[in-house]
């Protein structure tokens, strides 16, 4: 039997719709197992049967990978591991980028995924610390663009800079985009590579993700979602550091 049939098996069990009453009241339930497979299945037994997303909160990011590693065989649609940074919300020491991309993806991907209940965060208790945006102000900054769906180029090049993504003549790195005729290609920073568009006319043809280095399409895919490249730590705010109004009303001329 397959983890994931014992996950389905354990999640109809009379045990966890026990549990799953349990954890309704007010004080703490604490379960006791002897191996973290034992954690794994039976968390995600009581997620799986309350159809809600499940949050695993680690000491340290090596026992994340290790409890990634093990939910990845149960069937989870996704596992993210949240990225936490060594600087404190209280210091004035920027985060790196990659660590900002990073907790943008892992959030855009909570807030905009309806199947909800198919996604597993696993984070460090560090990683709760941070200062955050609220969720209604990254879903309003988040890009989501669908296979048939019809742009407006105008609003698009807009909103793609109000995100802090700059025009180039080549789209090679992480918060870059370009346009050539009819092909748009975004560089976001919650994928892995870029995405390139294939217009007809204003209707998007084509999604495809393509090599930075060699620029060639590669596997095609559904639809895209373009996150901001960056968080006021302080303010929790979405913002755009390197781009203002005039740079943004350039940007919309050569459109």
């Amino acid at each position: 039997m397959s983890l994931e049939s014992v996950i389905s098996t354990l999640a109809n069990s009379s045990l966890t719709e026990q549990l799953i009453n349990r954890c309704t009241r007010e004080d703490r339930l604490t379960i006791n197992a002897e191996s973290l497979t034992g954690k794994v299945l039976i968390s995600s037994s009581l997620a799986k049967k309350a159809e809600s997303p499940l949050l695993v909160i680690v000491p340290t990011i090596e026992d994340g990978n290790r409890w990634l590693s093990i939910l990845d065989l149960l069937g989870w649609k996704k596992t993210l591991l949240y990225p936490h940074s060594e600087v404190s919300p209280f210091e004035s020491t920027p985060i790196a980028s990659e660590i900002i991309w990073g907790q943008l993806a892992v959030l855009s991907e909570l807030i905009s995924n309806s199947q909800r209940d198919s996604i597993a965060i696993i984070c460090t208790e560090r990683a709760l610390h941070s200062h955050l945006p609220a969720p209604l102000s990254i879903k309003e900054k988040c890009i989501s663009i669908k296979k048939g769906d019809e742009l407006d180029l105008t609003e698009l090049s807009y909103n793609l800079t109000n995100c802090g993504y700059t025009k180039a003549s080549t789209t090679d790195q992480e918060g870059m985009w370009s346009r050539r005729g009819d092909i748009i290609d975004i560089y976001t920073v919650n994928n892995e590579l870029p995405i390139r568009m294939e217009l007809y006319g204003d209707i998007v043809d084509k999604l495809r993700e393509f090599d930075p280095v060699t620029q060639r399409s590669l596997d095609e895919i559904e639809e895209i979602s373009v996150v901001p490249i960056n968080i006021n730590v302080h303010s929790g705010e979405l913002v755009n550091e390197t781009q203002d109004k005039n740079e943004i009303n350039e940007e919309l001329l050569n459109v």
